[in-house]
């Protein structure tokens, strides 16, 4: 009788073990959780530049294509698409294409670098003293610059393969012909892996 009760124990551990293993998240599936290989991603932001003793706001729209090279560092194209205000009379809208480093330095915690070209859209005051006779028009202008940036954000998984993301990030616009900008923008991201 000892040796069925022995045997029925060893049974139920059995079964309960195969139940709990079965029943845990599906870790052992191909790239759960991990960064490497391709991804896409989009985001939403917004902060505040300065240019020449001026302030105002942006809004950020970001796209990213890119994949990872390790499980800790991401190598991606970046496109952000940036709206500026300073006053009524300025307003910006920049496309800024250019690669995009992350480095994740502990768990979700990463580091982000990027560079790229600003092609600047500019729309300025209006100039009332133009040949045509009471014809007012605007200011505007295209430029084109140089964009250097630098964050610090944090990103974790929902699921196996989507990804959600915090970021703060410093730009720094070198311009032709404008004033350089200095902006700072706290982003949302989602990333499918």
């Amino acid at each position: 009788m000892k040796s069925t009760n022995t045997k029925a124990i060893a049974c139920s551990l059995a079964a309960a073990t195969l139940l709990v293993l079965a029943a845990t998240p599906a870790r052992a599936l191909d790239a759960y959780q991990d960064r490497k290989g391709l991804f896409s991603g989009v985001g939403l932001g917004g902060g505040a530049v300065l240019s020449d003793d001026e302030a105002g706001g942006e809004f950020l729209f970001d796209l990213t294509l890119g994949g990872g090279a390790t499980a800790d560092l991401t190598l991606a194209l970046d496109l952000d698409i940036r709206y500026q205000r300073f006053d009524a009379e300025r307003q910006d809208w920049m496309v800024v294409p250019g690669p995009q480093l992350d480095w994740f330095i502990a768990g979700g915690l990463f580091i982000r670098a990027g560079i790229g070209l600003a092609l600047v859209f500019t729309k300025g005051p209006e100039v009332g003293d133009v040949p045509v006779p009471a014809k007012q028009v605007e200011d505007n202008d295209f430029t084109l610059g140089f964009d250097a940036s630098l964050g610090l954000g944090y990103e974790f998984f929902a699921n196996s393969n989507l990804a959600l993301g915090l970021a703060l990030e410093g730009d720094y616009y070198l311009l032709d012909e404008l004033a350089d900008i200095f902006g700072i923008c706290f982003s949302l991201g989602l990333r499918y892996y």
